[in-house]
């Protein structure tokens, strides 16, 4: 099993954390978010690791080898302050994966557990998600039916229960379908889409089931408020 973590962002709502370093860096408890991803990675041994970077790419792509030498696919998005995350991963899709994967946002916390029953799950398609949260807006509202996921919105809906995070089990199968998606977009289109929004048009053509978490083993790190409220546990 192959990873891709998205890291090009500029996390303009964990500043003034990130005038210095990539949201990657921003640490939670001491441990940065990106050394948490890439151990808890490697406690499921996945070691083939692709890590698109983008803003403060030198600051990271030298944290990385100095803590564990040049052992990732490193892709540069030289475009991320116009970009979105579909485009981030293009360059990963088009150079170093082409089959299932483990898709990872650079702000996401997961513990092993939630990765392990991510991996041996039978279904080919996973998203994690989390509903022991007030949903609004900004949120990627999921609507489930049975242990399938039917529809994804930002916006709330009285039946969406569930927010998704950027934590999934991609097949190549999904991986085609989503690509066709971002192709057969406008060029403008495609820099302003994130990756999920991708996932979103292909609900009714490939089935993705679901994962619930909870609070102690999933959490995203996208803001100031986040990291202040953050119940994570990394025991």
């Amino acid at each position: 099993m192959k990873a891709l973590i998205l890291a090009a962002g500029l996390g303009s709502r964990l500043r003034p954390l990130t005038d210095d370093i990539p949201k990657a860096m921003v640490k939670y408890e001491g441990i940065e978010i990106i050394r948490h991803q890439i151990d808890t990675l490697h406690s499921q041994n996945i070691t083939d690791i692709s890590i698109v970077v983008g803003y403060k790419s030198e600051v990271l792509i030298n944290f990385l080898n100095k803590n564990y030498g040049n052992k990732f696919n490193i892709i540069r998005n030289d475009k991320f302050a116009s970009s979105n995350s579909a485009f981030s991963s293009i360059g990963a899709f088009t150079n170093f994966i082409k089959s299932d994967y483990i898709h990872i946002n650079c702000d996401i916390l997961f513990s092993e557990s939630l990765l392990s029953s991510l991996i041996e799950n039978s279904y080919t398609n996973i998203l994690c998600l989390r509903q022991d949260l007030q949903l609004t807006n900004s949120m990627e509202n999921v609507i489930v039916l049975g242990n399938r996921v039917i529809n994804m919105a930002l916006r709330q809906s009285k039946l969406a229960k569930f927010k998704a995070f950027g934590l999934a089990k991609i097949s190549e199968e999904a991986l085609i379908q989503n690509l066709s998606f971002y192709r057969n977009l406008k060029k403008n289109v495609q820099m302003k889409e994130n990756y999920f929004g991708l996932i979103r048009s292909s609900l009714g053509l490939v089935e993705y089931n679901f994962i619930e978490s909870n609070k102690n083993d999933l959490a995203e790190l996208n803001s100031l408020e986040d990291l202040k409220t953050c119940k994570f546990s990394f025991n």
